[in-house]
């Protein structure tokens, strides 16, 4: 639909002269609003201006479109262009002809030609169109054209998130559409950086899905790049000495996305700052994350005084290969320590299920290391090295507390690795360390209440200890009946052994508590 204009009031009050001084700002009284998808018609005289009013509700990409404009095409008198300013008063710029003094953004206008501009929030704007001199206008008079603006929104529901403080929380799995379009009241948006806090709950990979991203394929150029941070604000995930992790991430398609994975060591808060660079786009990116566990409920036990006990013999104990020390993407060069009770001397075997071999004597490879209750070595140092699926022999020389210490080397994986220790072990109480049929624990894992059903025919008192992973006495309870529930909502996560003394009898579950 066209709206039509009064032609003479429009040159009253519209219109002044400008000469190659250009437009100043305070003198503009913009009086006619019109909107977007609207079509014009107006008249104006040679040599004047006429402001118009536009409201953009979105950030954007702006196309002025005119329709029978007569240019102007000569530097020496009066020619055509078009200002855009803001709300405050600040020119859109971009023009490379235009100077402080004539901050025009658009000159000798061609008929239907679109006029595009970028605005970088939603405003109030004035468009000042500016007809220059009559020259090569043939018979004509006055400038009567067609004016129409269109816009083309880049809606981010995420902004504003442009540093860690301001980032936009996305949960893992979750789908996101955002834009590389700097919200900022000028047309100057390049240079965006989105900012997303993403929380996992364990040391993992996680791994981004990426798709329509714009890359800037140009080192001398500001290109677009990926950082990482975690929860302290810190950059992590260094690629090549630079301190961000992906680089030129362009050509992700929805069947073949580009794959970004970082191996995170900690669980907790990561931030995701994706830096756009001189790079826009009016078509939003899109992305989303998955994540890969590697929760080793053994961690920390990096060090002799943070090794966990190996309470039962010949059962499988699961652990990973996983670094859970600086929070940072290192995971290799993971140190597992465990410590045993050995009730006698004498032949015992490790068994590992899952374990990478790093072949390579040049590099850093796997190795076994067996230390006393005083830390010091037991046998050769290292041990073993370059450990498969083989049983390895261990000559214990007396009963005691004994420590093994596996060396991951370059490997990791969040496949895990299983391992048992074959032998005679104890819990420094006495009674065999048999596992049997006298006591049944659920559920496992618990959370709050755990159950414990005792043999029934057994009418002797019982008492119940709880160990935690590193053997230190938790909890003692007398039980008097055949079944009997215990609150452990108060203990932290982790692994515990219960030991249930009835006479001479002794049952020993091992149960673990996940919050």
């Amino acid at each position: 639909m066209k709206k039509f204009t009064n032609i003479k009031k429009q040159i009253l009050n519209f219109s002044f002269f400008i000469i190659i001084l250009g437009l100043n700002y305070n003198d503009i009284n913009a009086q006619t609003t019109i909107e977007v998808g609207e079509l014009y018609s107006f008249v104006q005289q040679p040599s004047s201006t006429v402001n118009y009013q536009l409201t953009i509700v979105s950030p954007g990409e702006i196309t002025i479109h005119i329709d029978n404009w007569k240019s102007t095409y000569n530097w020496d008198i009066d020619y055509d262009r078009v200002y855009v300013y803001n709300s405050n008063g600040v020119p859109l710029k971009g023009n490379s002809f235009a100077s402080e003094s004539d901050p025009f953004l658009f000159h000798m206008i061609e008929a239907s030609e679109g006029l595009i501009f970028n605005v970088g929030k939603a405003d109030t704007y004035t468009i000042s169109v500016h007809s220059g001199e009559k020259w090569g206008w043939e018979t004509a008079t006055m400038q009567e054209y067609e004016m129409k603006v269109t816009a083309i929104y880049c809606d981010d529901v995420y902004e504003p998130n442009d540093n860690l403080a301001s980032a936009s929380t996305i949960s893992v799995g979750s789908a996101i559409n955002a834009f590389q379009w700097r919200q900022i009241n000028t047309e100057e948006i390049q240079g965006d950086e989105d900012w997303y806090k993403v929380s996992i709950n364990s040391p993992g990979i996680l791994r981004i899905e990426l798709v329509d991203w714009t890359a800037l394929y140009n080192w001398s150029s500001d290109y677009d790049r990926l950082f990482v941070y975690n929860s302290a604000g810190e950059s992590i995930g260094f690629a090549g000495g630079n301190d961000f992790y992906s680089w030129m991430m362009g050509g992700g398609t929805d069947t073949d996305p580009v794959v970004i994975e970082m191996n995170l060591s900690h669980e907790g808060d990561y931030y995701l700052r994706f830096h756009a660079g001189s790079t826009t786009n009016t078509t939003p990116y899109h992305f989303s994350t998955s994540f890969t566990p590697a929760n080793d409920i053994y961690e920390p036990n990096d060090n002799f005084a943070t090794a966990k006990l190996i309470s039962e013999a010949d059962v499988w104990y699961q652990a990973y290969e996983w670094r859970s020390v600086d929070n940072s993407m290192n995971v290799a060069d993971d140190e597992d320590y465990y410590f045993f009770n050995a009730a006698s001397a004498g032949e015992y075997s490790l068994t590992l299920d899952g374990w990478i071999q790093i072949l390579n004597w040049g590099t850093n490879y796997d190795r076994l290391f067996i230390y006393d209750e005083f830390e010091n070595p037991v046998g050769a140092s290292p041990y073993a090295a370059l450990i498969g699926s083989t049983p390895i022999n261990i000559n214990i020389p007396t009963a005691g507390k004994y420590f093994l210490r596996l060396h991951c080397g370059n490997g990791y994986s969040t496949e895990g690795y299983k391992f048992k220790l074959s032998g005679s072990l104890t819990l420094g109480i006495e009674g065999s360390y048999e596992n049997n049929h006298l006591l049944k624990l659920y559920p496992n894992p618990v959370s709050d209440i755990i159950t414990l059903d005792v043999e029934q025919g057994n009418s002797m008192e019982s008492e119940v200890t709880i160990y935690n992973i590193n053997g230190q006495l938790i909890r003692s309870k007398t039980l008097n009946q055949n079944q009997t529930q215990i609150n452990v909502a108060d203990l932290a996560k982790g692994i515990y052994t219960l030991v249930l003394v009835s006479g001479e009898r002794l049952g020993v579950k091992k149960f673990i508590i996940m919050k």
